[in-house]
């Protein structure tokens, strides 16, 4: 189903791959002595529990947080932990290189941990785990890959992270705009505790992150989370306090398990994906990463005008408009000129051109649309070959292009102009026609097609002052099926016409081609710019 984007709607995703999230839903990591919770804040659906001293998610390494922490972001989870864990509160359990070493406390370990591996800053991510001394605090961390520790501290007075062994939802708004990081509690609008960074990230070293965990910090094989976990997501936008209230749903405090009445919402309800960046249902074992991956913007063609794209490696910002300079459905005939040959004109919706038995060189018909740019710009049209016979040798030629001259002259005049002829001329079949002021058959290149009646769809894309780019597709725009590219001289210019034209036509041959859906955007040299125009960063 087509993913239809809404005027003013930010869209985000990469240059390279055009993807939010690089990890998609197939790399969803490996999974370790978790366990299926029954107990759930999602009515008739199940969490994940992580109930021992050694249970983790190890979703490994990937690209898609790289420069995260520059951005602002926010983390989403539902938590579900215990007053005391396995260590005991005071301990500094949570601590050490393995599990024989160690005991782990239950409510004092990490959530989600991002790339963390030294603790000194070395490396880029960030760290969220509930504090290791029982307080009811959580302990955060986050270095931007350059040596620096932007926050490195327990965050929090007591009873911000709740260990009453009851469902909660968190929301952390990581806002490097204002170097502070906002924690959000149980739906509610207000902010329960916000603690300032160090320093605004204003780069990072990094371009992948080390090790991605849900449930262990991954720097020393320690600080277990013990209790359980639910709906998991990561954001590259500060979500709303609203959005954040819709998802506490019907839920109320001191709830274990949701009812049919009261229950928690999930992220994927809310209207507004943009930014979705990786969420984890934890309704299974897998571990699937559900977000929606977006696609390279060349390929949305049905945004509304006005919507905005944002590469979110280059910075650069793009606002869709699919606004050609010229464009022609053929419904009216007015401003085409007929030339010798009155079967060839506008008719029944299409702009038809048809060979003349007489056989008159120059016949056809045109219409001025104002010229179009010498540095470049994109002529699109559906082409369809309706009809096409005749015997080999000087005959049946019908050309169809722009030009800088009107069909008022023979076609072997000298001109300017770019376009595509069906003929069946010395052999030739079906050729590309680029005449740079000198006579046209000498400035042509074969196509190695042999015309049928067949539609296909034309485009002639200027990219520059010099160069010219031809392609016949065999569906709108998807498939090609020929392309030329071909250097031009830079003085080929002030093309403004369009017109069918024939040449040597004989009375037993007939060419007959049909063009609908004429668009040429000024301007532009790629598929991508005729919907998307840069406008900043």
């Amino acid at each position: 189903m087509a993913i239809t984007y809404h005027a003013g709607r930010r869209i985000q995703g990469l240059a390279s791959t055009g993807a939010v999230d690089t990890l998609g839903t197939s790399v969803n990591g490996t999974n370790s002595g978790t366990t299926t919770d029954s107990n759930t804040p999602f009515y008739g659906d199940t969490s994940v529990a992580f109930s021992n001293n050694n249970a983790v998610h190890d979703l490994g390494t990937t690209s898609s947080f790289a420069g995260l922490i520059e951005e602002d972001f926010t983390v989403i989870f539902w938590a579900k932990a215990s007053a005391v864990g396995n260590g005991g509160a005071g301990s500094n359990s949570g601590w050490g290189s393995g599990t024989s070493s160690n005991t782990y406390a239950g409510n004092q370990g990490t959530v989600l941990n991002c790339g963390q591996v030294s603790g000194n800053g070395s490396t880029q991510g960030f760290v969220i785990s509930f504090d290791d001394e029982g307080t009811e605090e959580f302990y955060m961390w986050m270095g931007d890959g350059n040596g620096n520790n932007i926050l490195n501290d327990v965050i929090g007075s007591n009873n911000v992270a709740d260990t009453d062994n009851n469902w909660h939802i968190y929301m952390f708004h990581f806002d490097n705009t204002n170097s502070e990081v906002r924690i959000y509690r149980d739906g509610g609008s207000s902010v329960i505790q916000t603690t300032s960074y160090s320093s605004q990230v204003s780069s990072t070293s990094a371009t992948t992150y080390k090790k991605l965990f849900m449930g262990r910090q991954s720097d020393d094989d320690g600080r277990y989370f013990i209790g359980s976990l639910a709906d998991v997501s990561i954001w590259k936008r500060l979500l709303t306090t609203a959005e954040f209230t819709q998802l506490w749903g019907t839920f109320v405090d001191n709830t274990s398990t949701a009812t049919s009445s009261v229950k928690g919402v999930r992220v994927d309800a809310l209207t507004n994906q943009t930014g979705l960046l990786a969420h984890w249902k934890l309704d299974d074992l897998n571990f699937t990463n559900s977000a929606e991956i977006t696609p390279e913007k060349s390929t949305i063609t049905n945004a509304q005008v006005g919507s905005r794209f944002e590469e979110t490696d280059t910075r650069k910002m793009y606002s869709f408009t699919d606004l050609p300079t010229i464009e022609d459905d053929f419904s009216s005939s007015s401003g085409w000129t007929q030339v010798t040959n009155t079967a060839s004109g506008v008719s029944g919706g299409e702009l038809i051109g048809l060979t003349n038995s007489s056989g008159t060189n120059g016949a056809g018909v045109w219409k001025d649309y104002g010229l179009v740019s010498d540095e470049k710009f994109i002529l699109r049209c559906k082409f369809q070959i309706v009809t096409q016979s005749g015997g080999a040798g000087n005959a049946s030629t019908l050309y169809f292009g722009i030009s800088d001259t009107n069909a008022a002259t023979s076609p072997h005049s000298n001109r300017d102009g770019f376009g595509i002829a069906i003929t069946n001329y010395a052999g030739s079949g079906m050729l590309w026609l680029y005449p740079d002021g000198t006579t046209w058959d000498n400035a042509d290149t074969d196509m190695s097609l042999t015309p049928t009646e067949t539609t296909y769809y034309l485009e002639i894309a200027r990219t520059s002052a010099t160069s010219v780019t031809f392609k016949l597709f065999s569906d709108e725009y998807s498939t090609v099926v020929k392309t030329h590219t071909q250097t031009i001289a830079s003085t080929l210019n002030g093309l403004r016409y369009i017109m069918f034209q024939e040449w040597r036509n004989g009375s037993s041959n007939t060419t007959k081609v049909a063009v609908d859906d004429l668009k040429i955007y000024n301007n532009v040299s790629s598929a991508s710019e005729l919907y998307w125009k840069e406008i900043g960063t």
